[in-house]
């Protein structure tokens, strides 16, 4: 039977604090139908009390409940609704490492064998991949790259770090202890942080979506060079064989 991501969700008042605090918690079930109808009345009444109780368990639920505090809490439930919820990627595959190949991915573990690095061998969770794209020659020179080629010194860097999908990339950041974008033949590739499968299916989604929406932007506007700085980006074309 196929099943449907459906939300209920709460938004409240909690008169205990000053000023009030608005309290939104959102309950996601996993439910054998699409749409809500009579037919389907006793499984809405299920879920619907379910999330009460997620609800009671996350938040003071009344003016019964004690408050360490001042004793009571006075609320006010302002909305509760209970609607299909829409999970752009949950349906979508989930992608897994090849640890033997050491073919990361998004959400999967990593550590870095670089030996004089500074953080070597620590583990991260892998969260962009990159590629060097050589910079367009532009046909007019702006104001700022006249200034750019003015203070620029040699070795001139023909290339951008740019962000790129995994099967294009050379290089890979990771989330970790003061994080690292680094040479994915540096790395050794782990499996896939615990996370839920539906949590790294909308990570590897999202992460995809950005891709798509970053290429069509200027090279300029996507390249990492200003971020990382001119040291970080000759050492990593360097090792790339793209510099000298």
């Amino acid at each position: 039977m196929k099943e449907y991501y459906w939300r209920v969700k709460f938004e409240r008042n909690s008169w205990v604090t000053t000023p009030p605090l608005k309290q939104v918690v959102d309950v996601l079930f996993k439910v054998p139908f699409e749409t809500y109808d009579d037919n389907n009345d006793k499984h809405y009444r299920k879920f619907r009390a379910a999330a009460g109780e997620a609800f009671r368990q996350q938040c003071t639920w009344n003016s019964q409940d004690k408050n360490e505090f001042t004793g009571y809490s006075t609320t006010m439930i302002n909305s509760d609704s209970f609607e299909r919820a829409v999970i752009p990627h949950y349906e979508r595959p989930l992608e897994l490492p090849d640890i033997e190949n050491n073919i990361p991915v998004i959400g999967c573990g990593f550590t870095h064998g670089e030996k004089d690095a500074k953080y070597s061998n620590h583990g991260y969770r892998a969260t962009g991949f990159y590629k060097a794209e050589r910079k367009v020659k532009r046909a007019t020179k702006t104001l700022t790259d006249e200034l750019i080629d003015e203070i620029a010194e040699k070795p001139l860097i023909e290339y951008n770090i740019v962000k790129c999908l995994p099967r294009e990339a050379t290089m890979i950041s990771g989330a970790g202890i003061a994080g690292c974008l680094v040479l994915i033949n540096e790395i050794v590739t782990k499996e896939l942080v615990g996370w839920s499968e539906l949590t790294l299916k909308q990570a590897q989604g999202e992460y995809e979506d950005e891709i798509i929406k970053t290429n069509k932007e200027d090279d300029f506007d996507r390249s990492m060079n200003w971020h990382l700085g001119r040291e970080a980006v000759i050492k990593l074309l360097t090792k790339l064989g793209l510099m000298k």
